[in-house]
């Protein structure tokens, strides 16, 4: 049975490129990893202006297991979700470093699966890996991976953000995040809003 997009679907039209989607699945893993932080996956919102049609689809890319760095349909994936999901909005101070964010996400794609480094952040933080990601690791480097490239690109508002991600990445001795951490990121983030 499909779930019920009734809550997603009046919002949609307010999820951007750099928001998160975050997730608690009902499955025994997800419930293991929840033992640790409160949600068990996190994706980055994408928009793609020229593919949304009538519907205006909203994307989202993800560190899936099976996949590596891959971009799915984000109602299709809301659909067969077995759990709970959130949208997590960036704050409006991050609006000039959107596409910045969506462009350094894209070039992630095919990028493989952190396998050991989702074991190991799961028994103590681990530093980040560039080589591979697992979600959570994923979506903190796409913020911060944009803010840089729009600080290169000149946009003037870039290092003010670039303290405010410093902020956040403090919470967690500049370690790789766990889904969970991104409701304690607040210099970032605003408030969850329930979608699933």
């Amino acid at each position: 049975m499909k779930n019920d997009l009734a809550k997603y679907n009046d919002i949609s039209d307010r999820l951007h490129t750099g928001d998160m989607i975050t997730f608690a699945g009902a499955g025994l893993v997800s419930w293991i990893i929840r033992v640790a932080t409160k949600r068990s996956h996190i994706a980055l919102v994408i928009r793609l202006k020229d593919y949304e049609g009538d519907e205006k689809r909203r994307f989202m890319l993800e560190a899936h297991g099976l996949h590596g760095i891959s971009l799915h349909l984000l109602s299709g994936r809301l659909e067969e979700y077995s759990g709970k999901a959130w949208w997590l909005p960036l704050k409006d101070e991050f609006e000039p470093v959107r596409p910045f964010i969506g462009s350094w996400a894209f070039a992630q794609l095919g990028t493989h699966y952190d396998y050991p480094g989702l074991l190991l952040n799961a028994l103590g933080r681990v530093s980040e890996s560039s080589r591979a990601y697992f979600c959570s690791e994923f979506a903190w480097r796409a913020i911060r991976g944009g803010v840089k490239r729009a600080a290169m690109g000149g946009v003037s508002e870039a290092s003010e953000l670039m303290q405010a991600i410093w902020k956040d990445s403090s919470r967690i001795n500049m370690k790789a995040p766990r889904p969970g951490d991104f409701l304690r990121f607040t210099n970032v983030f605003g408030k969850e809003v329930p979608i699933l």
